[in-house]
């Protein structure tokens, strides 16, 4: 097992918690709204489910490297390319378990709608509207795939943000250097949703489908660019301190 193996291991042994809660969670606040059209509960459950993602970020990309753990982490013998792509690599994990809970939840409360195991008016307006979209074995391939690249995009862009933002001088973390964050992440979400309508409008043929391909591919290049500029941030700040 080479180091960054370990490293990796060590990593979601930390979270393991939180997964399984973000997965619970989330399967259940879908199963919820789906199957039982108990909105409010599948919300709460949802919001629940959100918080101990963002937990689990906060472990992997604060606390272990500018917090309580980072003494140990410093100590590690593995450089800024590795830690980055084993801390993104975790992140992404975390966001996946999280994703492929909400279409399993999606995938069972659909079944049990089949079977007639619902109560509630808005489990059937879901119902109608899923019978809206594209059949689900033309583009199951490409959801996933539209998923997955979320989920490396997500974990990249808080660990570019988590690292800017705590690699800066002790003078410079400021509320305008958090707003800083908040606003270029908000831009990042905004444009990818413009791009996705600018498709649509321009794309007659299959527009959903060349929406979640496009996207995919976008949310690699940003991701990649992100780890590229996560490791020259600490490069630059994070070992010298």
């Amino acid at each position: 097992m080479t180091n960054i193996d370990k490293f990796i291991k060590l990593n979601l042994s930390m979270v393991k918690g939180e997964i399984c809660t973000v997965a619970g969670t989330s399967f259940a606040a879908v199963l919820c709204a789906i199957t039982f059209g108990q909105i409010f509960i599948a919300m709460v459950l949802m919001g629940v489910s959100i918080g101990f993602l963002f937990k689990a970020y906060k472990k992997l990309y604060y606390t272990t490297m500018y917090g309580e753990g980072t003494l140990m982490y410093r100590t590690l013998p593995i450089g800024e390319e590795e830690m980055t792509a084993a801390k993104v690599f975790c992140g992404f994990a975390v966001s996946v378990a999280w994703q492929c809970a909400i279409v399993l939840g999606m995938a069972v409360g659909i079944i049990l709608l089949d079977v007639g195991l619902n109560t509630g008016h808005s489990a059937y307006v879901i119902a109608e509207v899923m019978e809206k979209l594209p059949p689900a074995g033309n583009i199951a391939l490409i959801m996933f795939f539209s998923m997955t690249t979320a989920s490396f995009y997500r974990a990249a862009i808080f660990f570019l943000m988590v690292t800017w933002y705590n690699c800066r001088i002790r003078v410079r973390r400021s509320g305008a250097a958090k707003a800083a964050i908040v606003t270029a992440y908000l831009a990042l979400s905004y444009l990818g949703q413009k791009f996705g309508e600018t498709i649509e409008e321009n794309f007659a043929v299959g527009p959903f489908i060349v929406v979640l391909i496009l996207g995919s591919v976008l949310n690699i290049v940003i991701g990649a660019v992100a780890c590229k500029l996560s490791v020259k941030v600490m490069k630059d700040r994070y070992c010298a301190e």
